[in-house]
């Protein structure tokens, strides 16, 4: 993983890694990624947050992730009737392998498969990646504005080391730790231009390119754009009653993939 050359290392040098350090901790994260982390029902169960209140992200993701199964396993049966179709099909098993080696370094405890034999293994790998290409990213990226426009909520540096001790902290103390206006100034036109809805925005469900001319797999796109027009109204009900409104994953704020 390279972050070298660009706007990272270009514009935010004030960061308290540094861009090795990003790097590194880049590399670390790595080694903790599992794959059923990446399948939202499997990780919000492993985390245990399957029935604490008000936890948006799990209520609307799952709405979405459940679409986008039945969507994925609607077109994927259609193009494969069995598991031997999915073993001998040579670019499926080679862009499986790919991701195996090259995106995850052949880390066999992380579960990521590195071929596939069946099916179901296929539309469960294929929902993740959909998901975590367009709604996962949402979800963690609409959001920096709103999060870090407030500085003590992710200060990119700090002028004083974090406190030791418990009850020695005071307002001063606080502000004489966090960052110049400058440097604050630079993490706010970051976040900012992670945030902002770009122009050539695809949302979710709208595929301008047409990849697929048969009938059957064009009925599952529209019963897919119809489910995500449900998932948009039981949200916008649901954000009446909620103390903030969640929009992060509002399938009209997804975009098709991921697109910084």
């Amino acid at each position: 993983m390279v972050l070298s050359g660009g706007f990272l290392e270009k514009q935010l040098p004030f960061t308290v890694l540094g861009i090795k350090g990003i790097n590194a901790l880049l590399e670390k994260a790595m080694k903790e990624v599992m794959y059923s982390g990446l399948c939202l029902p499997e990780d919000i169960k492993a985390r245990g947050l399957e029935s604490i209140p008000n936890y948006y992200y799990r209520d609307d993701g799952k709405m979405i992730w459940e679409a986008m199964e039945s969507f994925v396993s609607g077109i994927v049966h259609y193009y494969y009737k069995s598991d031997e179709s999915v073993q001998t099909d040579p670019e499926l098993q080679a862009w499986v392998a790919e991701i195996y080696e090259k995106g995850f370094l052949k880390r066999e405890s992380s579960g990521i498969p590195s071929s596939l034999e069946t099916v179901s293994s296929l539309v469960r790998y294929l929902t993740m990646v959909v998901f975590r290409c367009s709604a996962g990213h949402a979800a963690v990226n609409l959001g920096q504005f709103d999060f870090f426009s407030w500085l003590p909520n992710g200060p990119p540096s700090m002028k004083s080391p974090p406190p030791s001790t418990k009850g020695g902290t005071t307002l001063q103390t606080i502000l004489d730790s966090l960052s110049d206006v400058n440097t604050t100034v630079m993490e706010l036109v970051a976040v900012w231009q992670l945030s902002t809805e770009p122009l050539d925005r695809r949302r979710l469900g709208n595929y301008h390119e047409a990849h697929f001319i048969e009938e059957t797999p064009k009925k599952h796109i529209q019963e897919f754009k119809e489910k995500l027009a449900e998932i948009s109204k039981i949200i916008n009900e649901k954000n009446q009653s909620r103390r903030l409104s969640y929009l992060y994953l509002h399938p009209k704020h997804i975009e098709n993939s991921v697109s910084i």
